[in-house]
């Protein structure tokens, strides 16, 4: 998955999909200026590659959304009181969404802050998290988009600057419920850059197929698992993202987010197609994936 410059499709984001046949695409805030852009955009990109793209954003709200316009923006996940608001508040995102050509909502924030001193706070529901959470995803389902459960392994109530610092923590028995309460309909589950230390204390969770084995075994997740985007500063000040995204492919994630650098993700795709061809990821690795994707897909 991959963003892009402007509010018209350019030329890196119609070669990714077009020639590379890239998964999806994340719309930012500088890509959406009004109801109308926003459609004809979404249908451009819809129409560029022989697959239908995912086309993503980050409609959490209040702090976090990208569709300023949309009806729900500014409430925030902080602001909902009950099971029932959280499905309702999805479900209107959702059909907005999809009115706009969106058919992948990057929420909701489902981590276990319960300090007010936590970096994700302010966008983390304030109790029951992983039943609002489910809540926000059957809201978004039957509004006929998919939602995306974050962020594995939870950022919890590190205080740093998540997009700058890798948290280093336990997953905790508390999170673990959270978690797969909140999957329990979910389709997504985001991972991120934490190292969940008594799961994988070498590797963050998305280049460590530990921590992708208990996805799929401890929480019984099946659905498909996207990272969280490559290019964040925590990543990039620690690792290279083309090696990194070729290593979360390898330990078993099925797709990797790009949120706007085009030569590296381009670099990326020769990466794991270099792989593929010298045997250090198998084709089986790989078709694991393409079949998670496109079946998910074919109800889009």
């Amino acid at each position: 998955m991959l963003g892009f410059n402007g509010i018209k499709p350019d030329y890196y984001i119609t070669k990714a999909l077009k020639q590379r046949n890239f998964g999806g695409v994340i719309l930012l805030g500088y890509n959406i200026e009004q109801p109308n852009q926003l459609k004809e955009l979404t249908s451009d990109l819809t129409g560029i590659p022989e697959t239908k793209p995912f086309i993503a954003v980050d409609q959490e709200g209040n702090l976090v959304a990208r569709v300023k316009f949309e009806p729900t923006a500014k409430v925030s996940q902080s602001d909902l009181k009950n099971g029932e608001e959280a499905y309702d508040t999805a479900f209107k995102r959702g059909a907005y969404l999809k009115e706009m050509g969106i058919n992948l909502n990057l929420a909701p924030v489902v981590d276990l802050a319960t300090s007010e001193s936590a970096n994700i706070w302010s966008r983390a529901f304030r109790k029951d998290h992983g039943i609002f959470g489910d809540a926000m995803i059957r809201g978004c389902n039957d509004a006929g988009i998919y939602c995306v459960v974050k962020h594995f392994p939870s950022y919890g109530n590190f205080s740093g600057d998540v997009e700058k610092e890798i948290p280093r923590k336990e997953l905790s028995a508390g999170e673990v419920a959270v978690f797969k309460e909140a999957l329990k309909n979910a389709k997504f589950l985001m991972i991120s850059p934490v190292i969940a230390t008594n799961i994988d204390p070498d590797n963050p969770a998305p280049i460590s197929e530990k921590a992708i084995k208990f996805i799929r075994e401890n929480l019984g997740f099946k659905g498909l698992i996207i990272t969280d985007d490559v290019e964040m500063v925590s990543i990039r000040s620690n690792y290279n993202p083309v090696q990194f995204a070729a290593d979360a492919i390898k330990a078993g994630v099925d797709m990797v987010l790009f949120s706007g650098n085009p030569q590296d993700a381009a670099d990326a795709y020769d990466l794991v197609v270099e792989k593929v061809e010298s045997g250090e990821i198998s084709g089986k690795r790989i078709n694991e994936s393409v079949k998670r994707i496109l079946g998910l897909k074919k109800s889009l």
